[in-house]
């Protein structure tokens, strides 16, 4: 996108303060959450009864944390009482697993369902926003980069809003109730938490930058990835014809050399900022610890009383061991809530910057003041090299001027202006002044005054850059003139209604632009409401009738992208009829026959004179030659030569196993407690120890799995899309006739995301997850078998359950890919309008594509309810079945400790029972951020299907034949 607009800015955008500049900026909340909430009371509702379901399912695990706590006397007490607690307490877990299915349930029903509709609103709302914007917008804009912008940024601002804004606020309120349940358990120790808190709000603070500002780097650098993708496939045969191929490749590799350095020079600070995070939890528990042993060993000394509060008749100390243990485990939940809510805030963040994208097009209104546009000396995408220079502030940064956005005054969507029922087409330029927004410094008209009569046939020959087409770019009223005036009828042309100005306007291009459509639908364009025998007629008159009806189709015959399927006469007469067809008062000829071969050009020159013999209407003809002018036919003819215009253009492994580890490690150190007070306070020695130890492999294991694993997925990506972007390119003709250019490139780029999403985060979390599991399963193994033997065959039902969960998740991350597949899908109507929006422009065709898109975008997705019930009821389901399992395995546990009294004892079950519970959690963490394989397979097979595919006519092949 463009500089930030400083017309646009809110309070709440702290990134425009004095002394700083943020790297990317973001959307204030409330302008973030709009695109919902404007979707009626219905959505408002949903989304209330979400959030009320978010924070209930928000208490589960302090819920959890209270009955693990109250477990210890239950289960200590089961060799006096029996089971009876024991099963009364499994019951519980029961009764909370239901109660988090069904509160899962209304949470990312309610969601997903406001997601939907907040993205299509979004979607909409900014796509028909770049249909109102003028010319000018485009030219200090990259077209491009904006049409592939517009899919994936909707994808963030819906992942931002469904599935993954419950959980934020789930997530959120697990912190503050397990902090809360922390100091009603055990104040003392829940105040030494809040001392600690700082840090590690800190860390996670640090982890939520680097990953924010390596997404955002990267992201710049694959998107000129994409621009020079689009430029290279969208003029393939230019390119192939040039035998330009290889400078495309060199240009493509060094983009995606530059997003492969963006993104590694920040791993190494990720890896430590992850480490950091998790080292201060490390941190506060060995301050716990010390510091609950610390109060037993007061209170022992003091009193003599029972720290375990699980003897009967014994005087339980002030702080007892379940309640000390309680506070410890609330502040577990606590954190595990807070580090879950960094996924959320980091995808919420994501979509606030999607959204603000979309906000410099959506309230750039009509009388939006004229904005200055800079860019730093050295090259925009040179971030990296800038980073590592002296800390010189962003101010200092020389800039130079890059573009001047003119007022916004040219509103295609207005319904204000002068509407006449006809004009006679006489046209007035006086003393009228311009330059282009793009090249502030080069004016191209300097008082130029030209009268042309009512039905005159005027022709501006010269050489380029003469301001030969800014005259018809002016009376399309694209661009309004610096001073002068533009008169149509005596009247100025501001004064007219622009859709309506344009609709008497006919433009034909040197260029013609056809839509991925039928050929009649090629031509109706021009006037919705003409019938068949109209368009047949235009046909006609454009000497195209003979050629459509030979077609085995006729009308209907598909055009393909961009008429890939016709030759370019066959393309330029149908874009005059569709002109025609609209009965236009006056003609707009810019070099329409400059781009044909001889014989083409031989015959469009015929249908132009046969149009201006049979019409008297006002025509402007923009030619480079005298030749392609058919003088002699009308004497009323005038000449005017662009010489006199005294302007021209400017020419010029290992790793994961000590991280996954750190899960399972102090399992045995936060159960571990002492009967006699100096055992405990020796123990409590050691310990700190350990917590030590585990810090420091948590720093070491973090930097370490970050770097290696995000330099592998960096390098198979920049892999990836170098060789299937050169596979492409490679193909023969053939292959780009059959598919459409947004396909190709869109496909180029999501394949290649996904490819790297699937192979870089999760399987480095599966493998540290893969480890937790292994270390959780031997301890567990060494302090009660017969128990651990239970959760290892408990493990596949819980990895099923989680499984089951993932499957839901793909919608929301990648939404329908086969839609992608189709011309009409909503990124190839995006991309096909935006970059034809002049011609989209010139023949008033803003509401036909809005309406393409808006059917496209309902077409996309016709079961997301269900999809969306599916996604809650399947995360809820996980829940369920894991406190289910949960009853059952503590359950299990009492019953070992009633039959075998003298094998094992409290302690035992408690290592063995947490070794298991931690180590899935990490296991549960690596399937949720997991991409769904089926899909993947899908963008594997595309890239394997481009590598394998060979090309009868392959433009680097070596071999063959070399002639002098």
């Amino acid at each position: 996108m463009a500089a930030k607009d400083t017309s646009l800015e809110t309070s709440s955008r702290g990134e425009s303060s004095k002394g700083r500049k943020s790297a990317s900026p973001q959307a204030s909340v409330s302008e973030t959450l709009r695109f919902v909430f404007e979707c009626g009371v219905a959505t408002q509702l949903l989304f209330a009864v979400g959030a009320i379901a978010g924070v209930a399912n928000g208490m589960v695990y302090p819920a959890l944390a209270y009955l693990f706590s109250s477990s210890f006397s239950d289960i200590s007490a089961a060799s006096n009482d029996g089971l009876a607690q024991v099963r009364e307490l499994a019951y519980t877990f029961m009764i909370v697993g239901t109660y988090a299915l069904v509160a899962s349930l209304i949470q990312g029903w309610c969601f997903e369902i406001c997601a939907y509709r907040g993205c299509m609103n979004f979607r909409l709302k900014w796509f028909k926003a770049l249909l109102r914007q003028d010319a000018a917008y485009f030219d200090v804009n990259d077209t491009a980069g904006m049409a592939n912008a517009v899919g994936p940024a909707s994808t963030k601002y819906r992942r931002g809003l469904g599935r993954k804004f419950g959980e934020g606020i789930q997530f959120l309120c697990t912190g503050i109730f397990g902090l809360a349940y922390a100091f009603y358990s055990s104040w003392r120790v829940a105040l030494v938490v809040l001392c600690v808190i700082p840090f590690v709000c800190a860390s996670a603070m640090a982890v939520m930058t680097f990953n924010q500002g390596k997404g955002t780097r990267s992201a710049e650098a694959y998107s000129k990835a994409g621009s020079v993708a689009y430029t290279t496939v969208s003029s393939i045969r230019t390119v192939l014809s040039l035998n330009a191929i290889p400078s495309f490749i060199r240009q493509y590799e060094e983009a995606t050399s530059e997003a492969m350095k963006m993104a590694t020079s920040m791993l190494f600070k990720i890896g430590l900022a992850n480490g950091s995070m998790m080292g201060s939890f490390l941190c506060l528990y060995a301050i716990l610890s010390l510091y609950g042993t610390a109060l037993f060993y007061r209170d022992i000394d003091d009193t003599g009383c029972d720290p375990s509060a699980g003897v009967a008749g014994a005087v339980s100390c002030e702080s007892t061991g379940p309640e000390v243990f309680g506070s410890m485990l609330g502040v577990a939940f606590a954190a595990q809530g807070v580090s879950q809510f960094g996924n959320f805030s980091e995808a919420f963040t994501q979509a606030r910057v999607a959204v603000y994208e979309a906000l410099q097009t959506i309230n750039r209104l009509p009388g939006a003041p004229e904005k200055k546009i800079f860019k730093p000396k050295d090259d925009a995408l040179s971030t990296t090299t800038r980073s590592t220079k002296s800390n010189k502030s962003s101010e200092e940064v020389e800039q130079v001027l890059k573009a001047i956005l003119p007022k916004y005054q040219i509103d295609s969507t207005a319904t204000t202006g002068f509407k006449p029922e006809s004009i006679a087409g006489s046209i007035s330029v006086r003393d009228v002044h311009f330059n282009y927004p793009t090249r502030p410094g080069d004016p191209i008209l300097n008082g130029m005054n030209v009268e042309i009569a009512a039905g005159q046939t005027v022709a501006f020959v010269g050489s380029s850059g003469g301001g030969k087409s800014t005259i018809v770019s002016l009376l399309e009223r694209f661009y309004d003139p610096l001073s002068g005036v533009i008169e149509l009828d005596g009247k100025d042309l501001k004064e007219y209604n622009v859709t309506h100005l344009r609709r008497m306007i006919g433009y034909v291009g040197q260029e013609p632009t056809l839509f991925a459509t039928t050929i009649r639908g090629n031509i109706r364009y021009g006037n919705p409401d003409a019938t068949d025998e109209q368009v047949e007629e235009a046909a006609r008159m454009a000497n195209a009738h003979d050629f459509i009806s030979a077609f085995t189709d006729g009308y209907d015959t598909q055009v393909g992208d961009k008429g890939s399927q016709l030759s370019g006469g066959q393309k330029q007469r149908i874009a005059i009829a569709r002109v025609l067809v609209g009965n236009p008062r006056i003609l707009l000829l810019d070099e329409a026959t400059s781009a044909l071969d001889a014989e083409s050009e031989l015959v469009v020159q015929d249908a132009l004179d046969s149009i201006l013999q049979k019409k008297k209407i006002t025509t402007i003809i923009i030619a480079h030659r005298l030749s392609t002018i058919p003088g002699g036919v009308f004497p009323a003819w005038g000449v005017i030569f662009s010489e006199t215009i005294d302007l021209l253009f400017r020419r010029v492994e290992v790793c994961p196993d000590v991280n996954g580890s750190i899960i399972d490690g102090f399992d045995s150190c936060q159960d571990y407690w002492k009967s006699v007070a100096d055992e405990i306070q020796d123990g409590s020695f050691k310990v700190s120890v350990y917590w030590l130890c585990l810090l420091i492999g948590c720093l070491i294991g973090n930097i370490l799995v970050f770097w290696g694993f995000g330099h592998a997925s960096e390098r198979l990506s920049k892999r990836v899309r170098d060789s299937a972007f050169t596979a492409i390119i490679r193909q023969d003709v053939a292959f780009f006739d059959k598919r459409s250019i947004g396909r190709i490139t869109s496909e180029l780029q999501d394949d290649a995301a996904r490819i790297q999403a699937f192979c870089g985060e999760p399987i480095r979390q599966l493998i540290v997850a893969l480890s937790s599991v292994l270390t959780g399963v031997t301890i567990s193994l060494i302090f009660m078998w017969q128990f651990a033997l239970l959760a290892i065959g408990c493990v596949p039902v819980m990895g099923f359950a989680t499984s089951i969960e993932m499957k839901t998740f793909l919608g929301e991350d990648i939404g329908n890919v086969n839609a992608a597949d189709e011309l009409n899908s909503p990124g190839g109507i995006v991309v096909e309008t935006l970059l034809n929006i002049r011609t989209v422009s010139a023949l008033c065709l803003e509401n036909a594509r809005y309406e393409n898109y808006q059917q496209a975008l309902l077409n996309a997705e016709p079961n997301h309810r269900r999809d969306a019930f599916m996604s809650g009821t399947m995360a809820g389901l996980s829940m369920f079945i894991q406190q289910w399992v949960n009853a059952l395995q503590l359950w299990f546990g009492g019953y070992l400790l009633f039959t075998f009294p003298e094998t094992y004892g409290f302690k035992d079950f408690l290592i063995s029972n947490f070794a298991i519970l931690f180590s899935l959690f990490g296991l549960g963490a690596a399937f949720q951020d997991a991409a769904d394989t089926a899909e993947v397979k899908k963008s594997i097979g595309r890239i394997f299907y481009l590598l394998d595919r060979e090309s009868k006519i392959d433009p680097l092949s070596t071999t063959g034949k070399k002639l002098d």
